[in-house]
């Protein structure tokens, strides 16, 4: 019952992605092909009706892309910039012995994933797309161990990724939820997950709620979907500020003193975590916390528009 009621949650919010990015993903598409220029038999830079004219006329239908030059006048300056996490001390006191410690960690992290092929691979679906992406991801560092490393991957496909569209940060840090998507034939299917595939036909009882069954069951296959979320975590708590700077945990908003110290303000704190799961449209595989307070996909953006 409590899966049943985080899957619906989850294809709501799938399906709000969905229509939130619509106009966005078919453009950002529509650019990839172009830029492609021609894959295999198919070209995307003629208009499809002067195409197939031509070809039934048996009349030359070339392709000559230029996109790629253009887009590496964007993307060299970025290689040439050499990007990397730089960390900032806030102080000159205690913080420049620190902040040299974490940019030793911070890029042997890099070196050792090959982060500048995801920062590099990010820009060049900036450019090409106006979104690319990169991801942080924690793995077994052995296999005879439970030492975990974190690493920086690259993401070749930015719009299997959806985000919270009410984040506004450019980061998305604010974002409460984000998908990762991974449409998979359902012949592998149990292979992958240890489960017999979803059968499309139950997804009828979703049709209130508003669920698309294609974007659950795209082109045949079954859509595997990571899936972190921003949850409550423990019990709501309400914090009070003392007169002489201390920040203690009170019974109510009405209290004035805490063993005779004044009270000067009052709020209401509640915890949270992100929590990822692995679940199909109707099964849930896999749940832990990801150890971190932002979803970890971080967003390399374009010039933004937004359109009524």
């Amino acid at each position: 019952e409590a899966d049943a009621v985080v899957l619906t949650l989850a294809r709501r919010r799938f399906q709000t992605c969905l229509d939130a990015e619509s106009h966005f993903r078919t453009q950002a598409l529509a650019d990839a092909k172009f830029a492609a220029g021609t894959w295999g038999e198919s070209t995307y830079q003629w208009p499809a009706g002067v195409q197939e004219d031509r070809q039934r006329d048996q009349r030359p239908c070339l392709t000559i892309n230029r996109i790629p030059s253009f887009k590496r006048q964007v993307t060299n300056a970025a290689r040439q910039a050499n990007l990397r996490i730089r960390v900032i001390p806030v102080d000159d006191r205690g913080d420049p012995k620190l902040a040299e410690v974490l940019q030793g960690i911070i890029r042997n992290i890099e070196t050792q994933s090959f982060a500048d092929r995801a920062y590099t691979m990010a820009c060049d679906k900036q450019a090409e797309q106006g979104r690319g992406c990169f991801r942080l991801l924690t793995e077994f560092a052995d296999e005879t161990s439970f030492r975990q490393r974190i690493r920086i991957v690259r993401e070749p496909n930015p719009l299997s990724v959806f985000w919270d569209p009410d984040a506004r940060e450019p980061d998305y840090r604010d974002a409460d939820y984000c998908f990762k998507a991974t449409d998979i034939d359902e012949a592998v299917f149990e292979a992958l997950t240890g489960f017999p595939p979803p059968d499309a036909s139950a997804l009828g009882a979703f049709a209130a709620e508003g669920t698309d069954t294609g974007a659950w069951f795209p082109n045949g296959k079954v859509r595997l979907m990571e899936y972190w979320s921003r949850e409550p975590h423990g019990p709501a708590r309400c914090l009070a500020q003392l007169a002489d700077g201390q920040v203690v945990e009170v019974e109510g908003p009405d209290v004035t003193e805490v063993q005779g110290v004044r009270v000067l303000r009052v709020r209401h704190s509640q915890p949270k975590v992100i929590v990822w799961r692995k679940h199909d449209a109707l099964r849930i595989y896999e749940t832990t916390t990801w150890p971190a307070d932002a979803v970890p996909f971080i967003p390399v953006l374009g010039e933004e528009v937004e359109i009524e």
